[in-house]
């Protein structure tokens, strides 16, 4: 993530502002269980395929 905001803190403000929405976070240097994202969101991986990707959303609709 460019900038000086590191992505979980970003998702962290998302939940905050945005409850109803579930979060799926990605990485390439860093791994996180599923647990450690805010809200019970998802954690998929770089290099990740479009069905990895898909599969994250509907488990988090």
């Amino acid at each position: 993530m460019p900038g000086t905001m590191w992505g979980m803190t970003l998702a962290g403000r998302v939940h905050e502002a945005w409850p109803d929405i579930r979060l799926v976070v990605t990485s390439g240097r860093q791994w996180f269980a599923d647990g450690e994202i805010p809200d019970h969101g998802l954690f998929v991986p770089k290099q990740y395929s479009s069905d990895q990707v898909i599969d994250a959303i509907r488990h988090a609709t």
